[in-house]
């Protein structure tokens, strides 16, 4: 594989010819790695003719959300993929960015995505770095899932398990020894 850009920003405007992809890598996940996320298979079409419909009209919505201001999206891309000119997706994170008067400062973590062929890479790890990077950016100091762990004590960073990412407040002076993760 040839060396990896920086992940992007997706931008309705230049990247929606890339969502079909986005979304045939929800579809690979669900089906090869038995992982549930939105949705659950069967799907209508088989992992290698493309993705499920309901799937890739859910990343449209997503992308609408981009277009609105309440969400943005993160892509790991391989220019140049096998000697030619297209562009893959390898990986993404979203990170949606409600507003409510106790959340200026939250943003919830979703849908971090890596094409099952392409794993144990990185690609994970930069994709969280980019969007740990613009939330800082936008103030969202305090990113969460759906997960059921909370932070206690000093300020916890970014700790991931394969399908957990643990509710932490983002500090470059957070002291990791003593940060208790407790499950709730």
């Amino acid at each position: 594989m040839s060396p990896l850009h920086a992940p992007i920003l997706y931008d309705p405007a230049k990247h929606s010819d890339l969502l079909p992809q986005v979304a045939h890598i929800h579809n690979k996940n669900i089906v090869e790695k038995d992982i549930i996320m939105t949705f659950a298979s069967p799907f209508t079409s088989t992992s290698d003719e493309g993705p499920d419909p309901r799937v890739l009209t859910w990343w449209q919505k997503q992308s609408e959300e981009v277009d609105q201001g309440s969400r943005f999206i993160v892509l790991q891309l391989n220019k140049g993929y096998q000697g030619t000119d297209k562009v893959t997706v390898l990986g993404t994170v979203s990170l949606a960015m409600r507003q409510s008067e106790t959340g200026a400062m939250r943003g919830t973590v979703g849908n971090l995505l890596v094409d099952p062929g392409h794993r144990r890479q990185g690609i994970a790890r930069r994709v969280m770095g980019k969007l740990e990077a613009e939330a800082e950016a936008r103030g969202r100091t305090t990113l969460v899932d759906h997960a059921s762990y909370r932070s206690r004590g000093k300020s916890a960073p970014l700790l991931t398990t394969s399908r957990h990412l643990i509710h932490h407040r983002i500090s470059s002076s957070a002291d990791v020894s003593e940060a208790r993760m407790e499950t709730i």
